[in-house]
């Protein structure tokens, strides 16, 4: 091999490294507690709770005796979380950008 096609050959290779580097992103995650809370205000125990990220179902799991459950979800990434209970529902829905740590659903 030539020195030309060589260089060549070293140019394309750190051209790809760099794209593969730039191209991949590590998301960011925190555990953040989902607190239901049924139409009195009384926590949930036993609550039914869904993540979904857009469209798709990403968790679910009950509360704990507290009406919690504690999970990890990324940073920076818009979520819907619903919560049911014996007849009543509720959700939230926002983005995580790590200024809180807790999301709390009162259903109706």
């Amino acid at each position: 091999m030539d020195r030309k096609s060589y260089g060549i050959l070293i140019l394309l290779t750190s051209s790809l490294m760099v794209g593969a580097m730039v191209g991949t992103v590590c998301a960011q995650s925190q555990t953040f507690s989902i607190y239901a809370y049924d139409y009195y205000g009384n926590p949930a125990s036993n609550a039914y709770i869904t993540v979904y990220q857009g469209a798709y179902e990403v968790k679910h799991n009950y509360t704990d005796s507290d009406g919690r459950w504690q999970t990890e979800l990324n940073l920076y990434t818009r979520y819907r979380v619903s919560a049911s209970w014996r007849g009543q529902y509720g959700d939230w829905s926002g983005e995580l950008d790590g200024s809180q740590s807790r999301i709390s659903i009162y259903m109706r």
